[in-house]
């Protein structure tokens, strides 16, 4: 047997540090353009389907001015000329006053009873909708049809109420469908029953009263106008539940820190019933604030009106007893000294009255106080004659806030709220101020009336001096003139308070009426929605994309190959359409781009082994089904057309399939010879070609390892070497140990790799093995490349017109079509020996 010293050549391998291949990436993209395209589309109409089975959000805002007046006030400051601020208490809130006021102003906008009062004005209580396609859309005062409903009969809540109109305007059964549905009183607005789910159909007709023990109401059509054919729903409201649904969608905020402009703002599909509601709601607001101010001037007025009525009395009286004295005694004047005592004494006892009603408002205002009455029944100060500028702003100040503390409680339910815990410290420090300013006037006025009481005793004793007549006529006057100065002050202080009454207005005043923001829709925003989608529509199956590529570890392009090796790729073979099956299309179709492939593998097969005209290559791969047993028979199908003789020695006795797809006797192989059972002319096939000579397997041995260390094998093969110009063995996955039993008979290796099959972990264990056994003149087949799988292609063209006495390949192509089946390509074995 001829020793061979194999030389030895180190396979290059090294690792790199693992980046991310942008280009392996957008190649699955571009691979996979369909799918990018459908589920954009799919994103794009399912945008389309929301928009049209959507209603349209619009917004719609009004603003509202918060006027807050600002007087003399000894809390602040401002009339005492200290440094003393009462918001300075309150720093610790960060609640000032004005901030304050106008929180209170947005707090009672949203509160109970306003909206409750404008809710009742709206008269919503039913709504109607139109059904298109399955999609609901209100009919806000556009509804074809109107329903009259008894108040006094209970009706169904939470249910909705649906007919059909056809064209011929005969209508359907009605269907009646409620998953918590109710039955309400609208007289007493209470809630009678709550029903289980309901769904029933009733007969129905238009103009004619339907009644059931839930409902009672009749569907008449607007303006006596026969009603469009479609679908049409109706349902009823209960109080309650709209005065919820608007606190929900009504929102009001400040424009500006600085400002106390508030902005009411409401989001739905029907703008006009917003618009209806906001506008109705700033009615109502300023409608309660007119209210209370015109209640105050009210009892103002009926305060005097009680005064006048008894002064006028007590004016009548004096009046008749001054004309009934002067008569009796024939009186037309007194002389000087009497009536400068007259004039001195009904000054000071104008005074007197005067000091001593306002000391009786001071004890009524303390009284009043004491007794935790609500400050919105006193008198006003004016009316009795009180005009200090302290009581006056103190009161007005505690009327102020005991009704924004009575307000703020119908919207805040906790006590304990820091809004109306700040409110109440307020009133407390006011209430003070006012008792301490009304004590001291009180000391005062004590201090004048003594005064005045002593200066009209005086008076007195110089009256006393006068003849009696004109003494008694003094104090007729005087008493007459007292009543009738108050009778004239109080008919003014009343023509005041009618006056006040008649030119009452609001506080706050309506900027801007409520109005939509715009005419398009707020949401959904078909713009928006539309990229949105398109933009989901590309990234998720870019997204599943690249998960699949981070997670796939099977080989798919010649950079990934060369990333794990630098063993030089020595070919690409295309993927045919034929598959791996048709084991002979080299021979078939030689100018087909898989035949011109493995004629470039070929040449380059003669550079991998420095020239040698004879020569030993082995094909192995990773794993099964990775084109071994195709490329080892396409490889010497291409020498064989070149006219060099050419076996194939199948060595993979593991597994091997080549002689049952080949259609060769079983039995008859490698194996057999190795065991002695045959000997080496009786083992070789023929084929259709006279260079291409075939050595299956034989049978699966049990011990193949051991067999292939036979000394037989390497004087078969270089037997074999001696016969033949190229040897092909079809040799086990590199993997396997079995290879290198008979590595240093080759003089080069052909590894297979498989595009979409070969998994990256066996390719660097296979690499590894390689290098760890020092295999000499290696290099790499890369199988079944298709360009469109992420853009690897094989760089062949198809219109090679040269070849080797077969044809061209269109020629052969047309031919093959003609040729013996499989199993008749290859000649028995007398065929063989000859």
């Amino acid at each position: 047997m001829k020793e061979k010293q194999p030389q030895l050549v180190s396979v290059p391998f090294f690792e790199e540090e693992e980046k991310i291949d942008f280009r392996k990436y957008f190649s699955i993209y571009r691979s996979y353009w369909y799918v990018f395209a459908l589920t954009a589309g799919i994103a794009l109409i399912t945008a389309w389907f929301y928009h049209k089975l959507t209603n349209p959000q619009y917004a719609v805002s009004a603003s509202l001015l918060v006027n807050e007046s600002k007087g003399n006030n000894p809390l602040d400051g401002s009339s005492s000329g200290t440094s003393f601020n009462a918001s300075d208490v309150f720093q610790g809130f960060d609640l000032f006053q004005g901030k304050q006021n106008l929180e209170n102003q947005r707090q009672i906008l949203k509160s109970w009873t306003i909206i409750s009062d404008a809710v009742d004005k709206l008269h919503d209580e039913v709504s109607y909708y139109v059904v298109n396609w399955g999609h609901t859309s209100e009919l806000y005062h556009k509804s074809p049809f109107v329903v009259k409903w008894n108040k006094g009969h209970p009706q169904l809540i939470g249910a909705t109420f649906e007919f059909t109109v056809d064209d011929k305007g005969h209508t359907s059964e009605l269907k009646v469908k409620g998953e918590k549905p109710a039955i309400y009183n609208y007289e007493n607005k209470t809630v009678l029953q709550k029903p289980e789910e309901i769904d029933k159909t009733i007969p129905f007709s238009i103009n004619k009263t339907t009644t059931d023990s839930q409902f009672s109401f009749c569907v008449v059509p607007k303006n006596g106008e026969p009603i469009p054919s479609g679908t049409y729903r109706f349902s009823f409201h209960n109080h309650n539940g709209l005065v919820n649904v608007f606190r929900k969608n009504l929102t009001i905020e400040t424009v500006n820190k600085d400002a106390t402009l508030l902005k009411l703002s409401m989001l739905s599909p029907t703008p006009q019933k917003d618009i209806d509601f906001i506008n109705q709601l700033m009615e109502v607001y300023q409608d309660q604030n007119l209210e209370k101010k015109n209640a105050m001037a009210t009892r103002t007025i009926q305060f005097i009106s009680s005064q006048l009525s008894s002064v006028s009395d007590s004016l009548v009286k004096s009046e008749q007893r001054r004309e009934s004295f002067q008569s009796k005694n024939k009186l037309l004047d007194i002389s000087y000294q009497s009536q400068q005592l007259l004039d001195q004494m009904v000054t000071l006892e104008e005074q007197k009255e005067q000091l001593t009603t306002q000391q009786a408002y001071y004890r009524y205002l303390l009284q009043y106080l004491k007794s935790n009455n609500s400050i919105e029944q006193i008198a006003a100060p004016s009316t009795m004659g009180v005009d200090d500028p302290m009581i006056v702003n103190l009161l007005q100040q505690l009327t102020s806030q005991t009704l924004s503390l009575k307000t703020l409680k119908t919207a805040v339910i906790d006590p304990n709220h820091p809004s109306v815990i700040q409110l109440r410290t307020q009133i407390r420090v006011t209430q003070k101020a006012v008792v301490e300013n009304s004590l001291n006037i009180l000391k005062q006025n004590n201090m004048a009336l003594s005064d005045i009481s002593k200066r009209l005793n005086n008076l007195k004793r110089a009256t006393n001096q006068l003849p009696g007549i004109e003494r008694n006529y003094v104090n007729i006057e005087r008493k007459y003139r007292l009543n009738n100065d108050t009778y004239t002050f109080l008919l003014q202080k009343l023509s005041e308070a009618k006056i006040a009454k008649a030119s009452n207005t609001p506080d706050n005043d309506i900027i801007d009426p409520a109005m939509p923001d715009s005419n398009q829709p707020v949401s959904p925003n078909k713009k928006m929605d539309y990229l949105l989608a398109f933009l989901l529509g590309v990234l998720l199956p870019a997204i599943a994309f690249s998960v699949w590529g981070l997670m796939d570890n099977k080989i798919r392009s010649d950079e990934e190959i060369e990333k794990l090796t630098n063993i030089p790729v020595l070919a690409n073979v295309p993927h045919s359409p034929e598959g791996e099956n048709k084991r002979t299309s080299v021979l078939d179709t030689p100018n087909s781009p898989v035949g011109e492939a493995y004629r470039a593998l070929r040449q380059k097969i003669r550079y991998l082994i420095r020239g040698k005209e004879e020569f030993v290559i082995a094909i192995t791969s990773t794993g099964p089904g990775e084109g071994k047993t195709f490329s080892s028979l396409s490889t010497a199908a291409s020498f064989a057309l070149m006219g060099r003789s050419t076996v194939i020695l199948d060595l993979d006795l593991r597994r091997s399939n080549l002689a049952s797809e080949l259609h060769l006797p079983k039995g008859i192989g490698i194996s057999s010879y190795l065991t002695g059972q045959h000997t080496r002319e009786e083992i070789i096939f023929g084929s259709r070609h006279p260079k291409l000579k075939i050595i299956p397997s034989g049978d699966y041995p049990p011990n193949p390892g051991e067999l292939l260390t036979e000394e037989k094998l390497g004087v078969l093969i270089e037997q074999l070497q001696e016969q033949f110009d190229v040897v092909i063995i079809d040799s086990p996955p590199v993997l396997v140990a079995d290879i290198f039993q008979y590595a240093q008979y080759v003089d080069g290796f052909i590894y297979v790799i498989r595009q979409g099959v070969t998994l990256r972990p066996a390719l660097e264990r296979a690499v590894s093995e390689i290098k760890k056994q020092q295999l000499k003149n290696v290099g790499i087949l890369y199988n079944d490349v298709q360009h469109s799988r992420f853009g690897s292609g094989y760089g062949y063209g198809y219109g090679y017109g040269y070849g080797y006495g077969y044809g061209s390949y269109e020629q052969n192509t047309a031919k093959k079509r003609k040729r013996k089946p499989l199993n008749l390509l290859f000649t028995n074995r007398k065929q063989n020996k000859s």
